[in-house]
């Protein structure tokens, strides 16, 4: 469109020349028999309109240069998401082994608990402690407190 309104406002003002240079309106364009006020209106209109175009050429031209900044910073917010996330992965899988490897550690505590726990429920007959060995027994104990009460 750009390209057929420069050629044409080109045609249209050599041929506004020519016939006021010859004064022969009216003029021919594109097959159209033009008034000298209506090839004027129709040289401006297209002028204008040239205008516009460009303006909007070159505003079309700096969106696409902003998209392009805007696509080139969200690819690398992207990567960055991107690294972000695995890490964050990363960090999850770490905590998972961490867990089980603490899961297996209080578990080996635990059983080490019980076993502590066992040992101490559970009497060992043929080796007994040497507490149990001085404290005396329960008829000796009576004896020795009623002999006591008696003596009073």
């Amino acid at each position: 469109m750009e390209k057929s309104l420069k050629k044409f406002i080109d045609d249209a003002k050599k041929i506004y020349k020519e016939c006021e240079a010859a004064n022969s309106w009216p003029a021919k364009l594109g097959g159209y028999t033009l008034s000298r006020e209506k090839t004027q209106e129709k040289i401006i209109d297209a002028a204008q309109k040239l205008a516009e175009i460009q303006l909007n050429a070159n505003s079309k031209k700096n969106q696409l240069v902003a998209l392009e900044k805007t696509l080139k910073i969200t690819q690398d917010q992207q990567k960055h998401i991107v690294k972000i996330r695995e890490q964050v992965q990363n960090t999850i899988n770490d905590l998972r082994i961490k867990k089980v490897i603490e899961g297996d550690n209080s578990i080996v505590a635990t059983l080490n608990a019980i076993e502590d726990n066992m040992g101490t429920l559970g009497a060992n007959y043929d080796d007994p402690k040497i507490e149990n060995i001085i404290q005396p027994d329960e008829k000796t104990t009576r004896e020795e407190l009623f002999k006591k009460i008696m003596a009073e």
